[in-house]
């Protein structure tokens, strides 16, 4: 198709036109799998070897064990599993980068893995080969949902080859079917249409078990939000900078730091920290028309990628309907510094067909205000599951008429964005979005839950049935109605400690000029 699949889904088409163009696609994909001479995969011989193992083998693929914001869920993700009943594994798409920080990050992953493979190098048939010579149960394809170059500017994929949709997890490999059972999990932020993938991880709200339509694969509904990160073991928060942005310190306090970066010191600063080639032409008039109503009020975006914000500069004097000294565009900060510096902006106003997602969660877990418009598409709903897990709904917008009475209100009542600030401090350590272990507790209960389908599945398929249609059919699983584990205190204190030592400290990377 002339229109590829990250269109599809960055640009304003329904979900059906998305799912028509990745569906064709992953048809492609599993064609040309057919002529990749892999050796015959007995997925019989493997379901029959965990039948009655209290342990899964759950492989990891993915082209980033990088510091990556991918890299950085995983590194936790991985290192919360219970090993009692999770052996997982990671099977590498790309090398090792070779710089401090990309090493180290990588590094940080493969110790948290039972076994480690570097199959970057690899073809198709071999990289296959292994993951299935490993006799691996579970099979999750992990990856980014666009891939971005080293000017930050997004690169489009149009057809099938060996980087997939998003740039990197070689579709062709993954639809020789090295496992009995694949997951689509943050692979793609839509149905992947391969038909070698079996299960996309969703939630009640990013994928509504009434859009099951949209999609090939059988949906694996989690509690809470699907999204899982390790932001309460990697990013402290206990700097002056994020103390200057939380409610009740001193507008003094905020202003003196906003200055120090370059800021602002008194407008109230609407920011959104996405790449800018998520903006859309609704979205940037009713920044407009917030500026223009609102005299003291300034817009901050960031300088990713470099030349689409001189586009953004030009486009503003070109339009002449906003003083440009308004307009704030900064750079990259510190790894380490980030989050509590963006904090120090008053709201972050997110884009409504392709929401913010890890740069979401890096909002809230800094206490920032967030408002997000949720719509059809998967990648139009994640602000909004992110938002419900932390139990703060009212920054949920039904319109974009009332995201912009909603933002405007805030603007317009500073005490009111004080106490949502307040709100959302004390939510972050008491509801479920940041709370790594309870989530990767729920993932471990649907890997089994996938599992005990596969093994079900098996009972009434003969072994020479088509191994790819077998699961499509299957009722949404909703984790919640099952037991999550039970771990005594001090077993919890022990994986607590374990998470806590998995910290990254990034400070050498700055001292490197790494990012």
């Amino acid at each position: 198709p002339a229109v590829g699949p990250i269109q599809s889904t960055l640009w304003p088409f329904t979900p059906r036109v998305g799912l028509a163009i990745c569906r064709q696609l992953g048809e492609e994909a599993s064609r040309v799998a057919e002529t990749i001479p892999v050796k015959y995969f007995n997925h019989v011989q493997t379901l029959s070897s965990a039948m009655n193992s209290k342990q899964l083998r759950v492989a990891y693929v993915t082209s980033h064990f990088t510091s990556s914001s991918i890299g950085r869920e995983m590194l936790f993700l991985i290192g919360a599993h219970s090993l009692d009943r999770i052996s997982p594994y990671c099977y590498a798409l790309n090398s090792d980068e070779g710089t401090w920080l990309q090493h180290t990050w990588r590094g940080a992953i493969q110790n948290a893995c039972a076994t480690f493979k570097d199959i970057s190098a690899f073809d198709d048939r071999k990289a296959a080969e292994t993951i299935n010579g490993d006799e691996i149960h579970i099979l999750v394809v992990f990856n980014r949902c666009f891939l971005a170059d080293a000017n930050g500017a997004l690169t489009f994929v149009t057809q099938v080859d060996l980087n997939g949709w998003s740039g990197g997890h070689r579709v062709n490999m993954i639809s020789t079917t090295p496992a009995p059972v694949q997951v689509n999990y943050k692979n793609w932020v839509a149905s992947s249409g391969i038909p070698a993938l079996h299960f996309v991880v969703g939630d009640k709200y990013v994928s509504p078990p009434e859009y099951q339509s949209d999609y090939t694969e059988a949906m694996v509904m989690f509690p809470n939000t699907y999204f899982i990160s390790g932001h309460q073991f990697q990013y402290l928060l206990d700097n002056p900078i994020q103390k200057a942005s939380e409610a009740g310190s001193k507008d003094r306090s905020r202003a003196e730091m906003r200055q120090k970066f370059g800021l602002p010191a008194d407008p109230f600063l609407i920011a959104n920290f996405n790449n800018l080639d998520k903006l859309e032409p609704r979205l940037w008039d009713m920044w407009i028309r917030l500026l223009e109503q609102l005299p003291h009020t300034g817009l901050w975006l960031q300088k990713y990628p470099p030349a689409k914000a001189n586009r953004v500069r030009e486009m503003a004097k070109e339009e002449g309907r906003m003083n440009v000294q308004r307009l704030v565009l900064t750079d990259f900060f510190k790894s380490d510094d980030h989050i509590a510096i963006k904090a120090l902006s008053d709201v972050f106003v997110d884009n409504p067909t392709y929401n913010a997602h890890s740069t979401a969660m890096d909002t809230l877990w800094g206490g920032l205000p967030f408002v997000t418009l949720p719509e059809e598409k998967m990648a139009a709903r994640v602000g909004a599951s992110l938002l419900m897990a932390l139990n703060v709904t009212q920054t949920i917008a039904r319109d974009m008429s009332d995201m912009f009475h909603i933002t405007h209100q805030m603007a317009s009542c500073r005490h009111c964005n004080e106490g949502l600030r307040a709100v959302m401090k004390k939510n972050k350590f008491s509801e479920p979005l940041f709370d790594t272990i309870r989530a990767v507790d729920n993932f471990e209960v649907s890997l089994r839950l996938m599992w005990e389908a596969a093994t079900i599945r098996q009972d009434r398929y003969d072994a020479d049935d088509d191994d790819s249609s077998r699961f499509h059919q299957l009722v949404s699983l909703d984790v919640a109605a099952r037991e999550r584990p039970v771990r005594d205190q001090a077993s919890e204190d022990r994986l607590v400690a374990k998470l806590r030592s998995l910290r990254v400290d990034t400070s050498q990377a700055e001292k490197l000029n790494q990012r």
